[in-house]
């Protein structure tokens, strides 16, 4: 190797040292910007628990909940399936015309309002 080729080499190795240090530099910046961030979500934040947006406060979750989820017989389920009900809140919405679905029954609506009653929305629905 040349004179020339070894300080072509060193300036090479120079300059992505300099790089590098400029990268560890940003970074260091950029982790110690998260940890003030942190720092200020915490000392913000209620001590009862995190912050939820009121437009989160304001629905009810239970409601979103898929018909899947709620273990109907097979009968009751694809009743429901087949007048496009797909959430709790889609039952909620037929109250009181439950039985007027095509292929629900007494048995099958009462066991709808067993599962709606254990979600605790026995005020909201009824059967007939």
């Amino acid at each position: 190797m040349t004179e020339n080729e070894v300080v072509q080499k060193l300036e090479q190795v120079d300059k992505t040292v300099r790089s590098l240090v400029q990268e560890r530099t940003a970074l260091k910046e950029e982790n110690e910007a998260l940890k003030r961030k942190i720092k200020e979500l915490e000392d913000n934040s209620n001590i009862e628990g995190p912050w939820i947006p009121d437009e989160f406060q304001r629905i009810d979750f239970r409601k979103l909940i898929p018909i899947s989820a709620l273990e109907f017989s097979e009968k009751t389920k694809m009743a429901l399936e087949a007048a496009k009900i797909k959430t709790v809140e889609d039952i909620l919405k037929r109250s009181g015309k439950i039985l007027k679905i095509r292929n629900i029954g007494r048995t099958s609506a009462n066991e709808i309002y067993d599962r709606i009653c254990l979600l605790g929305f026995e005020n909201e629905f009824s059967i007939d």
